[in-house]
């Protein structure tokens, strides 16, 4: 309605109800002033329920622990990573495939085979060659009925040890013996006699027999003996080999 004064009023105005009822409605609607600074954060609310649980992982790698024991075998204990180092007949190589780590693997040990003799250039010990080579048997041997105490003596040309309780020693007896008959295996060196050993024939059968005794070794020089036990009733042409190692 034109000539009708607006809100807010002013004194001697003239309001119609139109005017009042407008300016009723649109009380409290100011314009829009700036936003305040934000309000102190509230406390936290209630935790959630736990979410469903996700996939399972792959299976973890690694090596947990690897312990090395024995002769030539070194590296270990090994827990998260490192070589593993086998010897094999003399030179050390690296297993392959031995550097373990937490991302897991294969372990492969692959010794290396021994040189061959067209690969050798300096000199072997007996102690590296096979023990075939290494073996060298002294026979005793008595013919017709050993008498009481009677001695074979065998120099030896080359430095030999003899085995403990004699292992590898043989006998053969054309007539087995009525009882057992203990001959005795002794090493002199320098004019003095040691004890090596026994080797006692026994009557179950032509090559039965019982050994002992400590061994030992002979230089070159040294005589290997045996001295024959009182005579037996029935024992004859008696066979005695014994089994040495060149040293």
């Amino acid at each position: 309605m034109s000539g009708v004064p607006s809100y807010p009023w002013e004194e001697g105005d003239v309001v119609y109800a139109s005017a009042l009822n407008a300016a009723i409605a649109s009380a409290g609607k100011g314009e829009k002033g700036d936003a305040g600074a934000p309000g102190a954060a509230g406390p936290p609310g209630a935790a959630g329920a736990p979410g469903p649980a996700g996939p399972a992982g792959a299976p973890g790698g690694g090596v947990a622990s690897v312990a090395t024991s024995g002769a030539g075998i070194s590296g270990g204990p090994i827990t998260t990573s490192g070589v593993l180092t086998v010897s094999w007949n003399g030179p050390a190589v690296n297993a392959l495939g031995s550097n373990l780590s937490a991302a897991g693997g294969t372990l492969q040990v692959i010794g290396a085979p021994p040189p061959t003799a067209a690969s050798i250039t300096g000199t072997l010990a007996y102690s590296q060659l096979p023990s075939e080579v290494q073996s060298l048997p002294v026979v005793f041997g008595f013919s017709g009925k050993p008498t009481t105490g009677a001695v074979i003596n065998a120099p030896m040309a080359m430095a030999v040890t003899i085995p403990a309780a004699l292992a590898g020693t043989v006998v053969y007896d054309t007539t087995k013996a009525t009882a057992s008959a203990a001959f005795t295996v002794n090493k002199i060196s320098g004019g003095s006699t040691t004890a090596l050993g026994t080797v006692t024939v026994t009557s179950t059968s032509n090559t039965s027999c019982t050994l002992a005794g400590a061994g030992g070794s002979l230089a070159i020089g040294d005589v290997l003996q045996i001295v024959a036990p009182t005579a037996d009733a029935t024992l004859s042409d008696v066979g005695i080999t014994i089994l040495c190692a060149r040293t």
